[in-house]
């Protein structure tokens, strides 16, 4: 034979082999995830209700064979109006029509279909559309000449949302199929009428019910001392008012009124009027008519207030809220409020009262209504930007505190170590040796603190490189070197050669934990060789080596982590409660009410790749190095 047929055997040979892998593996791609349905179409009468399994086979062995549980996500269908699928797999059918039922994975892809048609349940109500108001009822009668009804049910369904709503409408249905409903609320709903036969089957007619507002827009109303309301009806009649009981302003329950136990509100039917006559809560029996002239009857409360305000007192700080002292109020009390400078300060009103959030150093006049009650206050505003995280300096660096305050105001800022950095009359600081210091700034009756860090240039850049990482990255040991792949020790050896340093006398390849922590160590480059460092003296860049147990290498060194910074946290009285409680010694690196929070960063399979964690927070630490000393 020759070369050229051995070459056309050998070419013919590979390509062969090169389609028997594609066609493996699209075989394992599509046995990988599939599903499907019993049937690819079903016919259904309205009403019916029929659970239809999906077989489905995932990438994990366990779920060979299953019932999806998870249908309201994972099983849909293309028109619930004409067939809804719930939670439990049940197909029920609301409407004549045809429907595709799409089974899909976690992303949306669709992985089976089947196609329903809905047909006539050969059902009939008495009327397909009704409009009624709100307080008004209606009878509906539903029959069948085809099915004997051996008991009757409903479901009511907002048509806004296409989800259940039970407390829209009061259904009573009795034995004959006659269905009497009461509207409660307004909106538009569909109703489900539908019967079952002895054989188990539900058959169903959908009818549509328009409820229309009638009465009051609310009935919890609050009214200030000497005030008047006036009650306005939507679509109704007032028809008349009685007092029911009332609670006085010591909380008393109270039925009946003479000299002693005057009512909190009084009350002008030909106006229809109610004015605040001292506080307490007052319980009334409203009655109005609908349009059909039906007398509905229902609890109106009226909360009878004296609110009070308490003006602020002293400077408001920017960056912060303050909510305003509105006392004698009600949780129905309504507030307006408007300041004359949003500039300056900005005022919100939520559900628990008015919260004021100043903005820059000024005045501004507040103007605040509750009930009808008008208030005035001047609001003085200073500027406090504080930084809210650490201020990260290299050695002769500096940092302006940005603090604009009147020039009678004095502030007063110091350092707790001033080797580290120094600190102005004027806020202006100087960073003078690496370390961490707390950089306080007293001013009238407020103290403000922030952490400022002097690290080292190669450091700081190599934790930025590591904390860029966080959330973005996978690990891998055998793809370690590779972008996006890391494992502990090559994250930390990639970090400091994106600054030009490259540890462990390697420039090509990453050495392991063990080798990279001996390393350091012969270099000179260890600050601690235990756990029992204070955090005050941990900086940037850091590394952190430790082991969880024996395994032969150096000091059974198996991880690894760059320090990224620390974090000023404020002592509160719980954490000195707890202390004291279990005889804790307050931490070393706690200063005048603060300590000190350290974060890593990480590179593990447990922490699913680039992760952080707090100091310190893998196994038992080692060694901790800095390689600035050396390199």
């Amino acid at each position: 034979m020759n070369n050229k047929s051995n070459i056309i055997i050998k070419i013919s040979s590979f390509l062969m082999l090169v389609m028997l892998l594609c066609i493996g593996m699209q075989f394992q791609v599509k046995a990988a995830e599939k599903a499907s349905f019993p049937k690819k179409s079903y016919t259904m009468y309205e009403g019916n209700v029929q659970h239809v399994p999906v077989s489905y086979k995932g990438y994990d062995d366990y779920c060979n064979s299953w019932d999806i549980l998870f249908y309201g996500e994972y099983v849909k269908s293309s028109k619930p109006s004409v067939l809804m699928v719930n939670e439990v797999g049940d197909f029920i059918a609301v409407a004549t029509g045809k429907a595709t039922v799409s089974f899909c994975d976690a992303e949306g892809n669709v992985l089976a279909k089947t196609t329903v048609t809905v047909k006539s349940g050969k059902c009939t109500i008495s009327k397909d559309k009704v409009t009624i108001y709100e307080g008004e009822s209606e009878v509906l009668r539903l029959k069948s000449s085809k099915h004997k009804a051996v008991s009757y049910e409903y479901s009511v369904i907002d048509a806004e949302t296409m989800k259940g709503c039970y407390n829209a409408l009061d259904v009573f249905v009795d034995e004959a199929g006659k269905y009497t409903f009461s509207a409660k609320k307004p909106g538009k709903y569909y109703v489900d009428f539908a019967l079952m036969t002895a054989e188990g089957k539900r058959f169903s007619k959908r009818g549509v019910i328009n409820v229309k507002p009638c009465g009051l827009e609310k009935y919890n109303y609050a009214v200030a001392k000497d005030d008047t309301i006036e009650l306005e009806f939507l679509n109704a009649k007032f028809d008349s008012v009685s007092v029911n009981y009332w609670y006085d302003s010591n909380g008393n329950w109270i039925s009946y009124e003479d000299d002693e136990h005057l009512m909190p509100i009084i009350i002008d039917e030909d106006s229809c009027s109610i004015t605040g006559f001292a506080k307490g809560e007052t319980h009334l029996w409203l009655s109005y008519k609908t349009p059909l002239d039906k007398l509905v009857q229902k609890e109106l409360v009226v909360y009878t207030t004296t609110p009070e305000y308490t003006p602020f007192d002293g400077y408001l700080w920017s960056g912060e809220s303050f909510m305003l002292n509105i006392t004698n109020a009600s949780r129905y009390s309504e507030y307006d409020i408007t300041v004359s400078n949003d500039k300056i300060a900005e005022a919100v009103v939520t559900d628990d009262g008015i919260t004021i959030i100043p903005k820059k150093t000024g005045k501004c006049k507040l103007y605040i209504t509750v009930d009808g009650v008008e208030f005035e206050d001047t609001i003085n505003v200073l500027n406090t930007s504080v930084p809210n995280q650490t201020v990260i300096l290299r050695e002769g660096e500096s940092y302006q505190c940005d603090i604009s305050v009147p020039e009678d105001i004095k502030v007063k800022y110091s350092s707790s170590n001033e080797k580290v950095a120094k600190v102005s009359k004027t806020g202006l600081i100087v960073a003078k040796g690496l370390g961490n210091t707390i950089i306080t700034i007293k001013l009238l009756d407020r103290e403000f603190a922030f952490l400022l860090t002097v690290g080292t240039d190669m450091g700081i850049k190599a934790a930025e490189y590591a904390m860029d990482k966080v959330g973005k990255a996978s690990y891998s040991q055998e793809k370690r070197m590779q972008e996006g792949y890391y494992d502990c020790s090559s994250l930390c050896w990639r970090s400091y050669a994106s600054a030009g340093v490259y540890l462990g006398d390697s420039k090509s390849y990453a050495p392991s934990s063990a080798d990279l922590g001996k390393s350091l160590k012969d270099k000179g480059c260890v600050i601690a060789t235990d756990g029992d460092f204070d955090i005050m003296n941990v900086l940037p860049g850091d590394l952190i080596f430790s082991s969880r147990g024996n395994n032969g290498r150096y000091l059974n060194i198996d991880h690894v982590a760059i320090y990224s910074g620390s974090e000023l946290v404020t002592l509160s009285a719980d954490d000195y409660w707890f202390y004291e409680m279990y005889g804790i010694e307050i931490p070393e690196n706690g200063l005048d009410g603060y300590t000190l929070s350290g974060t890593m960063v990480h590179a593990g399979s447990g922490g699913g790749g680039v992760y952080l964690g707090g100091y310190p927070s893998f196994g038992v630490t080692k060694l901790i190095a800095r390689p600035s000393l050396k390199y």
